[in-house]
């Protein structure tokens, strides 16, 4: 009988002990899993304005928040103020927008908090205020809009290209108005990879010329404080009136690019024909979001290149062309 009191002495010892961790450990637990799936309460007070300045009433606002454990958009509508307050929880980011399809407003976007919050720094209740102004829908019309890849069949020779066509001219394409004047030059140092049978370029020093034929034709960059970097519409509503430069380069070295403007779009004006009383003209406008890429190498680099003509580098852009004379809209209608 002494025998098994010890063991069963033994037993309740250690059900007890047991007892006694668990005790222990489960407020530990309890703890974690109350930090666990924790996101700082995140505040957005948002202004809504037009570029005006003008308050904007009544337009639906949203707050998105991203990062583990966020949660799902905020909505609301502004006051009389123009005021909206949206909330939600986020770890890495926070931003709003408004406007978009079926109202009268371009879709526009504003990162309250862009990026990186930390709890410990920043507090788990997070307030952001800020700005967000929309631009108006006025008139949107049918543009010319295509994306343009096209790589040239020679260098040194000015090769026009048609905008209403969107293609090199005659014999190079099926263009048939030189709207404007390329020319390329690709050089360098290369040296024969005779693995592949391709060009390796060891130096760079490549250039493109462009040039607009007619009187008072040009090219235009768009002023950073008018590029509406915040909104799907990002240039002016129309082309400018004057100031249109006749020529410029591009230029790939070793050094990189030089281009200007790079990234804040640019305005053409083509097409230039003197009115019957001679004392204006009459011309079409276009507009580029992004400036021209200008491809540097000729072929043979690559072996998809093998067996097919010879061409010296290429360009790359997108453009909208208003093909009705003297009308400077570029505010284009997609559905149209």
């Amino acid at each position: 009988m002494k025998r098994h009191y010890c063991i069963w002495e033994y037993y309740g010892v250690t059900l007890a002990l047991a007892a006694m961790l668990v005790t222990m450990v489960q407020p530990a637990a309890q703890n974690q899993n109350a930090q666990e799936g924790r996101a700082p309460e995140i505040t957005l007070d948002v202004v809504v304005t037009d570029e005006d300045g003008e308050l904007v009433q009544g337009v639906e606002v949203g707050g998105y928040f991203s990062g583990p454990f966020a949660s799902s958009p905020d909505k609301a509508k502004t006051d009389d103020e123009g005021r909206v307050t949206l909330r939600g929880k986020a770890t890495l980011r926070a931003s709003v927008a408004s406007g978009g399809d079926g109202t009268p407003w371009y879709l526009s976007s504003l990162n309250m908090i862009p990026g990186g919050i930390d709890p410990d720094r920043h507090g788990w209740a997070i307030k952001a205020e800020g700005t967000l102004i929309l631009r108006e829908k006025k008139n949107p019309i049918p543009l010319v809009a295509r994306r343009i890849d096209l790589s040239f069949p020679q260098e040194d020779v000015w090769i026009g290209f048609d905008f209403e066509v969107g293609d090199f001219v005659a014999p190079y394409g099926k263009g048939q108005n030189s709207d404007i004047l390329f020319k390329v030059h690709c050089d360098g140092e290369t040296e024969l990879d005779p693995r592949w049978k391709t060009i390796r370029y060891k130096t760079l020093d490549s250039k493109l010329w462009i040039k607009f034929p007619g009187e008072g034709e040009g090219w235009q960059g768009v002023a950073e404080k008018k590029f509406a970097d915040y909104c799907v519409f990002k240039m002016p509503y129309e082309a400018s009136l004057e100031g249109y430069m006749a020529e410029r380069s591009m230029i790939r070295d070793s050094l990189g690019q030089v281009v200007s403007p790079s990234k804040q779009g640019l305005f053409m004006r083509v097409r230039g024909q003197k009115l019957p009383d001679a004392s204006s003209a009459q011309y079409n406008y276009l507009k580029m979001i992004q400036d021209i890429e200008f491809d540097p190498y000729e072929s043979g680099t690559h072996t998809s290149h093998l067996g097919k003509p010879k061409t010296y580098g290429g360009i790359k852009f997108t453009y909208f062309y208003n093909p009705t004379p003297n009308d400077r809209n570029l505010e284009f209608d997609p559905d149209k």
